[in-house]
């Protein structure tokens, strides 16, 4: 079962199509979805993916709503209010609200979709820990932090048992968590999330991969936020051996000490700086 939108009208071509065949397909869409079997709720579902995805004539999310509902009501008819396939309707209208900002209607159609699941697969499922993920992307959204914690931390208890600590997934929930810590300023929490990823990272990529120095450097910042100076100067020490070692490595031969090779080197080391930044893993 799709926990998010699925993606509806497969069979149109993406880019969008001349206005009198759009006329013309999503009028014979509207004919069938006004029917009460399941061609008539695959037809609602291709329509609302059509404007909401902009199919044609560009996004318009409230018929993209109007023919979500026509789904909905279709899937609980056909279907049941507790059947799997609903719930991925309940989400599709979430998601929808979701991208005009409508936050409490998202939350709210996510919530509906969400109970469905857990009775339906569980709640150490994986695919409902990936609605407990949106749900907190949306809190995230509306400066919830606490939320959005709340809900990360349900999403990493199942991906830890799902698919181990060490998996790249999990290790990037750690990451998400950190970063949300930082963001209510609760810098040792923050600190002790990073110096998790740290761990992972040194073992799965090496002390010298980038995203490891990055983190190693993100680990320095808060050391200094913190007030913890000598152990911030420990850390960033520690990324710039690094740095010059990787950048030493691609530094010209004596012999080729010329001014341009020189200016050469100096633009190395600021593309592998500008690298470490770039390749810093982010919040999902």
């Amino acid at each position: 079962m799709d926990i998010t939108r699925k993606e509806r009208g497969a069979e149109i071509p993406p880019e969008a199509q001349p206005e009198k065949d759009f006329d013309r397909e999503t009028g014979l869409l509207e004919l069938a979805a006004e029917g009460s079997g399941p061609p008539a709720l695959s037809a609602a579902e291709q329509l609302a993916g059509m404007y909401e995805e902009g199919i044609g004539t560009g996004a318009d999310y409230a018929k993209a709503l109007r023919w979500r509902k026509r789904a909905v009501g279709l899937s609980e008819h056909l279907q049941g209010k507790e059947h799997p396939e609903t719930a991925t309707t309940y989400n599709n209208i979430a998601e929808v609200y979701d991208k005009q900002g409508d936050y409490p209607q998202a939350l709210e159609w996510y919530y509906k979709g969400l109970a469905v699941s857990e009775q339906a697969l569980g709640i150490d499922n994986p695919e409902t820990a990936l609605t407990y993920s949106i749900i907190a992307g949306i809190y995230a959204d509306q400066g919830d932090y606490p939320q959005t914690l709340k809900w990360y931390y349900r999403v990493l208890a199942i991906m830890e048992k799902a698919l181990g600590e060490e998996h790249p997934y999990t290790v990037s929930i750690c990451n998400t968590i950190a970063f949300f810590c930082d963001k209510e300023g609760d810098y040792p929490q923050a600190l002790k999330w990073y110096y998790r990823v740290l761990a992972i990272m040194e073992k799965a990529l090496g002390e010298e991969h980038p995203y490891t120095v990055s983190i190693c450097n993100t680990i320095a910042f808060f050391c200094d936020k913190e007030g913890d100076y000598p152990l911030a100067l420990e850390w960033h020490q520690k990324v710039l051996a690094i740095r010059e070692k990787h950048w030493e490595k691609n530094t010209p031969t004596q012999s080729q000490h010329t001014t341009a090779s020189q200016d050469s080197a100096v633009t190395e080391k600021k593309q592998w700086n500008k690298h470490l930044i770039q390749t810093m893993p982010q919040a999902i």
